[in-house]
């Protein structure tokens, strides 16, 4: 009876270990697919904030440039003195030399509205930010979808009024889209005052960053403000 017994725990024991064996090499299926899920879940996730990171960073600098891109354009314009006298082109305009030099800024002011916007311009004999800055014939006119407009699409025109530097795209004759440009101080320091025709912002720039950053305040920019001239 005892002999019999212990075969019968011998079978139970052996039959143990094989379903054993057959369990743990099984394919597992969903444990597999939830884990690759998983993986992928968060690497979209990674991918997403990266997008979206990527997204702002170039929004702040489109923000920035379109209030320029009328006057600073892609092309290289630093070899084209040989447009004089086409499309209205008398030659290179000559930059009143208090207006040259390395301007900085920190804030822009619209209808008394302070907002934070860091940049430079760069002006020189006959440039502005590294374009040929033209005199453009009175006469000339031309319609912003003409074959002239394209051929000086990277044009800028140059001139002064009393004592007002007008910078302006070369199609843009009534000057209503133009940058307008004053001189003035504020407690002794420099500054440039920018008009933007397109957009109605004034930009005060100053001679160093430094500058820049020291009347980057809501109460400095309303002092700017009112300083800043009221006719273009």
């Amino acid at each position: 009876m005892m002999k019999n017994k212990n075969i019968l725990y011998v079978i139970i024991a052996a039959v143990v270990v094989v379903v054993g064996i057959i369990f743990f090499n099984l394919p597992h299926g969903n444990t597999s697919q939830v884990q690759t899920a998983k993986v992928a879940s968060s690497t979209s996730e990674v991918s997403s904030k990266k997008a979206s990171k990527h997204k702002s960073h170039k929004h702040k600098v489109e923000h920035f440039t379109s209030s320029h891109q009328h006057i600073a354009n892609k092309s290289n314009s630093s070899n084209q003195d040989s447009n004089t006298g086409k499309y209205g082109n008398k030659g290179l305009y000559s930059i009143p030399s208090e207006y040259q030099g390395s301007w900085y800024c920190s804030i822009v002011i619209n209808d008394g509205d302070v907002s934070s916007l860091a940049g430079h311009i760069t002006l020189s004999d006959h440039q502005f930010n590294g374009h040929n800055v033209y005199v453009r014939d009175s006469n000339f006119d031309a319609s912003p979808n003409s074959d002239a407009a394209q051929a000086t699409a990277s044009w800028l025109s140059g001139g002064k009024v009393s004592n007002t530097l007008n910078i302006d795209a070369w199609v843009d004759v009534s000057g209503t889209r133009a940058n307008n440009y004053q001189v003035g101080t504020i407690d002794g320091n420099k500054v440039l005052f920018e008009y933007q025709g397109h957009s109605g912002n004034i930009v005060p720039y100053f001679t160093s960053k430094t500058l820049a950053d020291k009347y980057s305040s809501d109460e400095a920019g309303q002092k700017l403000y009112d300083l800043a001239p009221k006719t273009w």
